[in-house]
């Protein structure tokens, strides 16, 4: 009896199965790769701002976005409402923001500028717009935008399709909403 040295036919479909399981992990995360990280960063940010929100309206704790300048990271912390201290978040990591040139933040009509900021979350009352902008290495900036009520910052386009629009300020003070 001659044996043939060759691959039977499901050995071959078990390498085919391998190789597609990981093309179909390492695929995605090439390809997010190519995208710019400040785009990525202000992603991140956006969900930063998403969560703070959230749990300022389905938990007791007051919560804060913290723009660190020296730590070149964005942080989420929060205080009991028996402490007048604020603490680092145990539940969200701090976010590393050395991928942008500057990130500078808005609480309504109030620039805070590109330095160290924090935006508060307050427990009681109305909480105002919060805008934070991306600025890349090359000038790009990637907006993000909390509206008060929303519970999910829009980022990039969203942003900006979306924003509020001073129809006075336009000239446009007289049309209908």
């Amino acid at each position: 009896m001659v044996r043939r040295s060759a691959f039977s036919l499901v050995e071959v479909i078990v390498v085919v199965v391998i190789l597609g399981i990981a093309a179909a992990v390492v695929v995605p995360r090439m390809t997010s790769a190519t995208r710019s990280s400040p785009a990525r960063l202000a992603e991140r940010v956006a969900e930063v701002m998403g969560t703070a929100a959230t749990r300022n309206r389905f938990s007791a704790v007051e919560v804060s976005i913290v723009h660190d300048t020296e730590r070149r990271q964005l942080r989420l912390e929060e205080r009991a409402a028996s402490s007048a201290e604020w603490v680092p978040s145990r539940i969200t990591p701090p976010l590393d923001v050395s991928a942008a040139a500057a990130l500078s933040a808005a609480a309504g009509v109030i620039d805070l500028g590109t330095g160290s900021w924090r935006l508060e979350f307050p427990r009681s009352g109305p909480r105002p717009a919060y805008a934070v902008s991306v600025r890349a290495p090359d000038g790009r900036e990637y907006p993000i935008v909390l509206a008060p009520t929303a519970t999910v910052a829009l980022s990039g386009d969203e942003a900006q399709l979306n924003a509020p629009i001073d129809l006075d300020a336009v000239g446009r003070g007289r049309d209908a909403w």
